[in-house]
């Protein structure tokens, strides 16, 4: 999960501010001089290693606090800090009130670790009276949990790290404050990846009134500290729904104002939520009816396991990482097999998140849950024990469905002369999603040199096929498109993931609905930046990234949205810089042959600032063209190939297999 890399923007821009849905029995009804105490568990880990966590720390000392609003920080996870009181002083629990920020314990724990939360808790609980509280947890987030303590591993791999699972964060409040029904909290924060989940909601739902989350990974700088806690320092009536909308409201202004500055694209990737915890029984009750009913209609419907696959990983889907889709797109795509249990489920969502903030490259609803689009992880997630046995139970049978059989399933020849894939039901059962592959045709002299020998370049791979799911037949479109280019330099573009455009009898209220490409480049450069010691230096970076790049359905454009070294539904992940007039890009090929694949790496050319993506038209020659099939854990093999020709005339034949 990738957080922070967006320097520091000292101007906020103005904020949107929306209602937040509160009953009128729960609005505002703190005073001004109650007392706040706020735990922030800062697990710096690798994050800190650009001084990400030091940053959020001096942006929460930049608050006049006043003597009833205090912040008790435990810092630590880290291996070196670039903040200069914590570096000089070290890691431990430091206190930031009316005197500023002051180190009060050297006292120094595993954060990845339950005891350590424990005692962090109980710290504040025996030392601090307050009338309200909040818990905000900083560092990575995702499927296996949050916190993952670099200092006390020793190790560069955030996944090999120690850290805290949802269940254990159940048990530690569970074990500090017991069972007595009162919430001793007013709002729980996760500032961390993919934690606006109903895992991390359902983990904490007895002990807080509201929780704070993102569905998707954070981008650039995470939360802005300053702004929330400066409106709480002023307002020390406001509950946690206001709070929470305070939180959501000012890390989007901040993106926006980012991005303005940058030219960057946070604010378009980037959802926070605020979720009633007091609505988690009903949301609970239904999201199990909803899971009990899909696996047992699993087990007793032929065809609606493939159906509920291509329901959380189709076109209109909404995808977080390979672990997490949007809960309300999900119940609202199954809503034709799961009609009943999908309604109640929407209905239970909507009363949960009470407010909801979204850039226009989601359809975040608030609230994701966990879906296995690959393997990867899986074990963990059946470990966690309060998930429903029933949502195991599905994903063990979706996960057991397998396309094997369809590798190299012949492409016949339709009425129109195109390649048709035709699929049976039994087949058509193991399918996710359906995608095409073209590469062009090598030939050496006047005689080809045969499949079996030839090295192929992958030029593109997309859905733009047509796609019949009720009849099983899928039709090539290969006159869709063309070689995509940047300034006529040919690259590779791969699909990540599709938003189609619903049909114009289907209203939406999205911006516009993009199809996301990676495309693979060798990227070098400089930049100048400010170090810690308000020093300017220059960074010189040579590395094989990722070029995001979108295409809009509504105005049939491509736009580059940033590069980074890896991309999840559309969104650039550990992005370093936003690209520049005078970059240098070399596109990299993936070559496939009889060996099997490796990267080969084109012409180099600079990046200008009035540069395109665009799809040029195939050039004379030949190419393969096959379709590829997805299984729900992400497996895929290809169908058998139709070799295309273009001519000089610009005519197109084709050749199948059979011939």
């Amino acid at each position: 999960m990738f957080k922070r890399t967006i320097a520091a923007l000292t101007v906020l821009a103005a904020v949107l501010c929306l209602a937040v849905k509160v009953d009128a029995a729960d609005a505002p009804r703190h005073t001004k001089d109650d007392t706040w105490l706020i735990y922030m568990y800062i697990c710096g880990t690798d994050l800190e290693e650009n001084a990400n966590a030091s940053r959020d720390i001096i942006e929460m000392q930049q608050v006049d606090l006043p003597s009833n609003v205090k912040l008790l920080i435990y810092a630590n996870g880290a291996i070196n800090w670039k903040h200069q009181w914590i570096e000089r002083k070290g890691p431990g629990i430091y206190l930031c009130d009316s005197r500023g920020l002051n180190k009060i314990s050297s006292w120094r724990a595993g954060m990845g670790k339950s005891d350590t939360l424990k005692k962090f808790l109980t710290f504040g609980e025996e030392n601090f009276k307050a009338d309200h509280r909040i818990m905000v947890f900083w560092d990575h987030g995702g499927v296996n949990g949050i916190c993952y303590d670099q200092a006390f591993d020793n190790t560069p791999k955030p996944e090999k790290f120690n850290h805290l699972t949802y269940d254990d964060l159940n048990k530690v409040f569970a074990s500090v404050y017991g069972h007595s029904g009162k919430k001793p909290f007013e709002l729980i924060g996760f500032d961390a990846c993919l934690t606006g989940s109903y895992e991390s909601a359902n983990s904490v739902a007895d002990y807080s009134r509201y929780m704070v989350g993102s569905e998707p990974s954070t981008p650039g700088a995470g939360w802005y500290y300053t702004y929330w806690i400066e409106e709480l320092a002023k307002n020390p009536g406001m509950n946690g729904a206001s709070i929470g909308q305070t939180i959501c409201d000012g890390n989007m202004a901040y993106y926006e104002a980012t991005d303005e500055k940058t030219g960057g694209f946070g604010s378009k990737i980037s959802a926070y939520s605020v979720i009633d915890l007091s609505k988690m029984p009903k949301l609970r009750e239904a999201y199990e009816k909803y899971f009990s009913e899909a696996k047992n209609l699993s087990i007793n419907e032929k065809g609606f396991s493939g159906k509920f696959a291509r329901a959380a990983s189709g076109g209109i889907s909404e995808r977080y990482s390979d672990w997490y889709t949007d809960l309300n797109v999900l119940a609202e795509n199954t809503s034709t097999i799961l009609p009943e249990t999908s309604a109640e489920l929407i209905a239970a969502i909507d009363e949960a998140v009470v407010y909801n903030r979204k850039g226009s490259y989601l359809r975040a609803k608030g609230i994701s849950t966990y879906y296995p689009y690959v393997q990867n992880e899986f074990d963990n997630f059946l470990t966690q024990k309060s998930t429903p046995s029933s949502q195991k139970s599905l994903y063990k049978n979706l996960l057991k469905l397998d396309v094997s059989n369809l590798a190299e399933l012949p492409i016949k020849e339709d009425s129109d002369g195109n390649g048709v894939i035709q699929l049976t039901p039994e087949q058509l059962e193991n399918v996710s999603s359906i995608e095409c592959v073209i590469m062009p045709f090598v030939e050496e002299g006047d005689e080809s040199v045969g499949l079996e020998n030839t090295g192929f370049v992958v030029l593109r791979s997309d859905t733009h096929l047509k796609r019949d799911w009720n009849s099983g037949t899928f039709t090539e479109n290969f006159s869709w498109g063309g070689q995509p280019t940047i300034d006529g330099h040919k690259i590779s573009m791969n699909l990540i993931t599709e938003k189609i455009l619903p049909p114009d009898n289907v209203e939406t209220d999205e911006e516009a609905f993009r199809d996301y490409y990676e495309v693979p480049i060798y990227w070098s450069g400089k930049r100048e930046y400010t170090d810690e010691n308000g020093e300017k230096r220059i960074k010189r970076f040579q590395e094989v990234c990722n070029l995001l790049v979108a295409y809009e359905w509504a105005t049939k454009k491509w736009v580059i949205s940033g590069v980074g070294s890896d991309v999840e539904n559309g969104m650039v992940r550990q992005m370093r810089f936003a690209l520049e007039p005078g970059d240098i890009i070399a596109p990299i090929f993936t070559t496939l042959d009889s060996n099997g694949s490796k990267s080969t790496v084109g012409e180099p050319f600079n990046y200008k600032a009035d540069s395109e993506i665009k799809f040029t038209p195939f050039e004379e020659g030949t190419y393969v063209y096959m379709f590829r099939f997805f299984a729900p854990n992400g497996r895929a093999v290809n169908s058998s190939h139709i070799l295309i020709t273009i001519d000089e005339n610009d005519n197109i034949t084709r050749k199948f297999s059979e011939e």
